[in-house]
Order: C-alpha cells, then structure tokens, then sequence
C-alpha cells in the first residue's frame, strides 16, 4: 500500500494499523465465495446492512447490473474513482475484475470505510486501491500524472499498479 500523505485519512486509520502500512483486520464475520475464478471475501460487520445483509453475505455483489456496465464501459489500464465508496462494492469489483491502473475510494462515514478497509486488504487488493482519501478530503496539489502544481500541502506520488 502506498504512503497515506493525506493527514485526515493517515489520522482516521491509525487506529486500524499495527504499524505504517500494517493494517489490523476487524473481528468480524468473513464471508468467501468464487467470482469468475477468483476468490472474493466479504466482511459482514453489521448484519443490518442492506448491502452486507442482503449481497455479500450471500457471496454477491451488490447492484450487478451496473457493475457489468462499468465492465462494458471501463478501459484496462484505467483510474476508477468510486466518491461513496461505502463497505467498497463497487471498488472491490473494479480492482478484482477489471485490471486497473488505480482505484480511488473516497468515504468520510468511518463506520463503512473501516469495513472497506477490511476487505481491501482480505481481497489483497491494497497496491492498487487508493485509502489516501477516506475520513475527509485533502488537495494533494498533483495533477492527474503526479506533478506537483505548486499550491500543493502534501506530497505527489506515482500511481501504483494493481497486482494480478
């Protein structure tokens, strides 16, 4: 996982970590299942989930149609940017399924990004899935090839490749 230079979401998930880059997983139930010859698991932290209740812990994804859409439509190679990302869906999909270059999730509500957080890391799925803007938003000051602009408060870094 890349460095957190985003200090709300370096903030927020130190209470997730061991250590830098070591993440703690939550006691909760794990749910495995095959999609497409790959093993997906989903965390199921609160069984009153509609997502959690009613999809992954049934070992699905949530909202399949539009997933394939996004299938259609996502080019290899790509940046997925998922603003809402919740317990991670539709991130999780992206990164598993459709071979991109990044995935940004973007998720304030630390009730669902901590679930997030868990199954980035239970699908190892973390070199590609980017947690730098989670718990809050943060200008990083790079344009979209890392190149600092000038009126950055953190620090550019290089986009990092999805592991296959």
């Amino acid at each position: 996982m890349a460095e957190l230079t985003n200090p709300v979401a370096a903030e927020a998930l130190t209470d997730l970590m061991d250590a830098p880059g070591v993440f703690r997983l939550m006691a909760a139930p794990v749910v495995r299942t095959v999609v497409s010859g790959q093993p997906v698991f989903f965390t199921i932290a609160a069984r009153r989930d509609l997502i959690q209740k009613n999809y992954h812990a049934k070992g699905i994804f949530y909202e399949q149609e539009e997933l394939e859409i996004i299938r259609r439509a996502f080019p290899p190679g790509g940046i997925y940017v998922d603003i809402g990302a919740n317990v991670g869906n539709h991130a999780l999909f992206v990164a598993k399924f459709l071979a991109p270059t990044e995935v940004i999730v973007v998720e304030p509500n630390p009730v669902a990004y901590r679930v997030l957080v868990n199954n980035v890391m239970l699908n190892a799925v973390d070199t590609c899935v980017d947690l730098g803007w989670l718990a809050g938003i943060w200008d990083f000051g790079c344009d979209r090839h890392g190149v600092r602009d000038g009126f950055s408060h953190g620090q550019c870094r290089g986009r990092a490749a999805c592991a296959r």
